[in-house]
């Protein structure tokens, strides 16, 4: 799992939340009985893959800062019938 910041507040302060973020998935997936071996990994980017131009020094309305803040889950099913 990916967690990611918009550039809004300092570079390593979003490095840290997005972390933290991307823990708190992987903790809840623990809790309800995914197997820790079944999560290959979880990373936070901070504000490293942003998904438009609203970087350090750059306005951009709320909504587009809003768009950068996101975490992704990827989940694969090796359970394929033949």
């Amino acid at each position: 799992m990916e967690s990611h910041t918009d550039s809004r507040g300092g570079s390593s302060s979003n490095f840290a939340l997005s972390q933290k973020r991307a823990d708190a998935i992987k903790k809840y997936l623990l809790e309800q009985g995914v197997q820790a071996g079944s999560i290959l990994y979880s990373i936070g980017y901070g504000e490293d893959k942003l998904l438009n131009g609203c970087k350090d020094g750059v306005f951009c309305l709320d909504m587009l800062h809003n768009k950068n803040e996101r975490s992704l889950i990827v989940v694969l099913n090796y359970n394929i019938l033949y």
